[in-house]
């Protein structure tokens, strides 16, 4: 009975380890990937506000229509860029052939 009970908290700790590395792994791929979508978030509203004040008219601006336009272009920029980014994200939960890691 001692034997088998060894053996079953050897196994269950073997089990933990590869658990506990899939979880570290998938999560520093999720990072990685948000990390790269948060650089782009800064560079599209960045885009955003050069490319509405270059074009803005000096004499009838008003802050209220600048920060609208401003922010309604970068949702629809925003919304575009999420697209690669749920693939990377769905591309590092498969392995090669196809079937989702633990």
């Amino acid at each position: 009975l001692e034997d088998v009970r060894s053996r079953v908290q050897e196994h269950v700790g073997l089990l933990l380890q590869e658990v506990k590395m899939a979880v570290q792994s998938l999560l520093s791929e999720s990072v990685i990937g948000w990390s790269i979508f948060t650089v782009i978030l800064l560079v599209i509203l960045a885009f955003c506000w050069i490319y509405i004040r270059k074009f803005q008219s000096r004499q009838d601006s008003e802050v209220v229509s600048t920060i609208t336009a401003i922010c309604a272009l970068a949702i629809a920029l925003i919304t575009s860029a999420l697209l690669p980014v749920d693939i990377f994200l769905v591309s590092y939960m498969k392995y090669p052939n196809g079937t989702y890691k633990v």
